[in-house]
C-alpha cells in the first residue's frame, strides 16, 4: 500500500524489478517522472494486480505476465510506456495507454485472452526494425487523429481477434 514516488525532473529515478513476483494495488500506484523496469532474470514475470493500478512511466524488457484476483482489472499508463522486448500476456487484463502518455514498441508482442491493449493517445511508434508483431484485441480510443507510425520501414502489427474503434471517425489509417 503506498505509492511509490519515482522523484521529479530533472531526476528522476529508474528502478528496476529483476524478481519474479510483483505486486501492485490501485492504492499503491507508481508515480513520478522516473520509469519503472520489469526486467525479471526468471522470466516471465509474475505482476500481480489487484483493482486497477495506474503509473506513469513503465518499460518492459522481459516476458510478463498480468494476474490478478479478479477476471478484469485495467494498468493504466499516464506516460511513456515503452516495450523493449518479451511476451506481455495480459490474460483478460487490459493495459490501457492514457491520452497524457506514448507507447513505443522495439521488439516483444503480446498476448491475452479477453484483455485489451487499449490506446487512448495519439503516440502510437510500433517500432522499426523489431519484427512485425501481433495484438490479440486492441482498442483505440483517442480525440484527435490516431496515426501509426507510417514509415516505409516500420514494423507491421496484426489484430489477431478483436479490434474496438471506441471513436472511429477520428481516426486515420
Amino acid at each position: 500500500n503506498g505509492d511509490v514516488q519515482l522523484g521529479t525532473m530533472p531526476d528522476p529515478t529508474k528502478l528496476g524489478l529483476l524478481g519474479k513476483n510483483f505486486h501492485l494495488h490501485e492504492t499503491g500506484s507508481v508515480i513520478g517522472d522516473g520509469t519503472l523496469f520489469l526486467n525479471a532474470t526468471d522470466d516471465p514475470m509474475n505482476w500481480y494486480i489487484y483493482q486497477s493500478p495506474q503509473l506513469n512511466n513503465l518499460t518492459v524488457q522481459k516476458s510478463v505476465d498480468v494476474l490478478g484476483d479478479s477476471s478484469h482489472y485495467d494498468v493504466t499508463v499516464n506516460g511513456t510506456y515503452r516495450h523493449e522486448d518479451g511476451t506481455v500476456n495480459l490474460g483478460p487484463h487490459d493495459l490501457k495507454i492514457e491520452n497524457t502518455g506514448s507507447f513505443t514498441r522495439l521488439a516483444g508482442t503480446y498476448q491475452a485472452t479477453t484483455g485489451y491493449l487499449i490506446q487512448r493517445s495519439t503516440a502510437f511508434d510500433q517500432g522499426v526494425g523489431g519484427g512485425n508483431f501481433e495484438i490479440p484485441n486492441f482498442r483505440i480510443s483517442v480525440m484527435n487523429p490516431f496515426v501509426a507510425n507510417n514509415a516505409a520501414n516500420a514494423d507491421s502489427f496484426k489484430v489477431t481477434k478483436r479490434i474496438d474503434l471506441a471513436n472511429g471517425g477520428y481516426n486515420q489509417f
